[in-house]
């Protein structure tokens, strides 16, 4: 019996959400009889292609990509089952303020695929004004990969923040409290695993 096909759409293979949310999982797909695919779909003849395949897929997964309104409707009409997949607020700039056309394009793509498949309950929320059928898929990892015994300085108390410039935002609103905390915990230190630095009065910062 052939396998079934599950064709995950994406901006491409470097991206973080293509990596975590679909190429990881293709090992344990094939071996629960399925036939994973990827495909970016860039340009008009990629997108012919892309409906061909999407023909003959059981579940087709758009990974966050969005498209006009029309490519949408043909893409519903050549799926079996349509998921818009999503771990971040696309609906969003990547400032985190709001944009309106980023919003019309997640409320046309959430509306016209029959199920969405949300990171976290604030998306699933979001994505439900659209949509009935949503579920909460957190973004997983496989802990195997990842088992490690690194050495620790016993000199400091680490916290970790990790993310990026456009959300830096984010960590500041929190500073006054982790200074705060510094002047009760002496050795707390942040460690920051991101694109920018940030001035402290008190905190340690690596």
């Amino acid at each position: 019996m052939k396998d079934k096909q599950i064709l995950f759409i994406s901006k491409g293979e470097n991206s973080a959400s293509t990596r975590y949310r679909a190429l990881s999982y293709f090992e344990s797909l094939r071996s629960n009889g399925w036939e994973p695919l990827h495909i970016t779909a860039h340009g008009i003849l990629p997108r012919i292609k892309l409906l061909c395949i999407a023909n003959h897929a059981e579940v087709v997964v758009i990974l966050r990509k969005t498209f006009s309104l029309p490519f949408l409707r043909l893409l519903r009409l050549c799926s079996k089952n349509l998921v818009f997949d999503l771990d971040d607020a696309v609906f969003c700039r990547g400032d985190g303020e709001p944009s309106k056309s980023r919003q019309m394009s997640f409320e046309k793509v959430t509306s016209i695929c029959e199920q969405v498949w949300a990171g976290n309950l604030y998306l699933a929320e979001m994505a439900g004004r659209y949509n009935e059928s949503v579920k909460i898929v957190p973004t997983s990892l496989d802990y195997r990969k990842y088992l490690l015994e690194p050495e620790k300085n016993s000199d400091y108390f680490d916290l970790v923040w990790i993310g990026s410039r456009s959300t830096q935002k984010y960590l500041k609103e929190c500073l006054p409290v982790l200074e705060s905390v510094a002047e009760n915990i002496p050795n707390l230190r942040l460690k920051i695993v991101a694109d920018f630095d940030l001035p402290t009065k008190r905190l340690k910062t690596v």
